[in-house]
């Protein structure tokens, strides 16, 4: 894992647990992608202004992110898994 990823992976990570976050949730509030949290995990290629994005995001919003989405539609990583 290079030093750039694994540092906005753990500050990510910290911005989750602190405050109860959903990782997709995150990723659409502040980049547009419910799946780019994932996509960064798995390794996959993101660019510098996506995780710039994404610090700028949660230094801004240091209370959570939290989409609301219409009632009957699962959550992008429900959709995904089939639960």
């Amino acid at each position: 894992m290079d030093t750039t990823r694994g540092y906005a992976l753990s500050l990510i990570d910290g911005y989750l647990s602190r405050t109860g976050t959903a990782s997709w949730s995150l990723g659409l509030a502040a980049v547009g992608s419910a799946k780019a949290i994932s996509r960064l995990r798995q390794g996959s290629n993101v660019t510098l202004h996506t995780i710039e994005s994404l610090e700028a995001f949660m230094a801004a919003n240091p209370n959570g992110a939290h989409v609301h989405r219409p009632a009957g539609r699962p959550r992008p990583d429900e959709a995904a898994s089939g639960d």
